[in-house]
């Protein structure tokens, strides 16, 4: 499925590809299996340096949980050092929130069946903002069907900012919902649904949509360029875990990645070369030949639990070290909020949006 290698590509680069280093330049590497082709002869060998990503895969459900690894206090400080201005209750609600992203095979099938497949809705999704216990904003998408909640006057209480402000929030909603009827109930905080299949054909389509082979083309090139451009340190243990070190080598790595989906893509996407062209030149502009960037990972068994990427490293102006945090786990089955108020956003937006098209060609 496109989503699922779509999530094991979007982490496993925050994660500085969290498998092995490729013996060669040319070797593919899989991070659904684990394993690496080192002739590029198809024939698989195990891999032998750094973590295990094949084992989050091998399971029904994936989640990821996004956080920063600093106390309140501390980015307070780092914040109060550089001129800027965070009161306690913003920097409690940026250190003890988290984004937190569920993904989940609904036949209960490991994730890595899910790979290169081409049906829609054979997995769920959840993305939620957490501050300490509170939920105040998440969305699902299940199937054709999206969901979506959030709790204006919650997400400002954590924030230290006061609840009534979401009053306004909601009188706006509230006069939407003669133009588009269910809006009233997400400025109640109620769940919201949309049909993802209605807008789809509502929408028309800059282009044919990768296939799977593009899709499988791009995820095994993605892989190779990891294996080409990390290196690799067994730091021993810590706290009973398996401590790596990755060494990424950033420009031949972006260089690869904008050329893999670049072929992925084709001619999907109108002009999508000459963006890709542009974004090249900026970033061989901006990223010095031979700038590295440094991931701490760890894992228990071999199999991936945490990836710490420290943004000091991307600036001199940060004072101490400011890690984000992933943390992988199972997860739970992701489920259909019950009594979700729907929304017919294929009616309002589907017009707009062809007019919007049409002007463009």
């Amino acid at each position: 499925m496109p989503r699922v290698a779509a999530l094991g590509a979007v982490t496993a680069l925050l994660g500085a590809a969290c498998g092995s280093a490729s013996p060669s330049g040319q070797a593919s590497f899989d991070f659904f299996t684990g394993r690496v082709d080192a002739a590029g002869q198809g024939t698989p060998v195990a891999t032998t340096v750094g973590p295990s990503w094949a084992g989050l895969f091998d399971r029904p459900g994936l989640q990821i949980t996004f956080s920063l690894g600093v106390s309140a206090a501390q980015l307070q400080h780092m914040v109060d050092s550089t001129g800027g201005s965070l009161t306690a209750a913003q920097a409690n609600a940026l250190t003890t929130g988290s984004l937190v992203v569920d993904l989940h095979s609904r036949d209960g099938a490991p994730l890595s069946k899910l790979v290169g497949t081409s049906a829609s809705g054979d997995e769920a999704e959840d993305m939620a903002l957490r501050i300490g216990a509170d939920t105040p904003v998440e969305f699902r998408e299940i199937g054709t069907t999206a969901y979506l909640r959030v709790q204006a006057s919650q997400l400002l209480s954590d924030v230290g900012e006061a609840p009534a402000g979401a009053a306004s929030f909601q009188s706006t909603l509230n006069r939407a919902d003669a133009f588009l009827p269910g809006l009233a109930a997400l400025g109640q905080g109620r769940w919201v649904s949309t049909d993802l299949d209605a807008l789809r054909k509502a929408v028309p389509a800059a282009g044919a949509a990768p296939d799977p082979a593009a899709m499988e083309q791009f995820r095994q090139a993605f892989g190779a360029a990891f294996a080409a451009s990390t290196h690799w340190a067994s730091d021993g243990t810590e706290a009973g875990r398996q401590h790596f070190t990755a060494t990424v080598d950033v420009r031949p790595l972006v260089d690869a990645l904008i050329d893999a989906e670049g072929r992925a893509a084709g001619t999907a996407v109108p002009g999508l070369a000459g963006q890709l062209s542009a974004l090249r030149a900026r970033i061989d502009a901006g990223i010095p030949a031979g700038t590295t960037t440094r991931v701490e990972v760890y894992a228990t068994g071999g199999t991936v639990e945490e990836v710490d990427l420290d943004l000091k490293q991307f600036s001199a102006q940060i004072p101490a070290a400011l890690p984000v945090r992933m943390v992988f786990g199972p997860g739970a089955a992701v489920v259909a909020p019950a009594g979700a108020t729907s929304i017919d956003l294929a009616t309002l937006l589907g017009p707009m949006l062809k007019k919007l098209h049409s002007s463009s060609l």
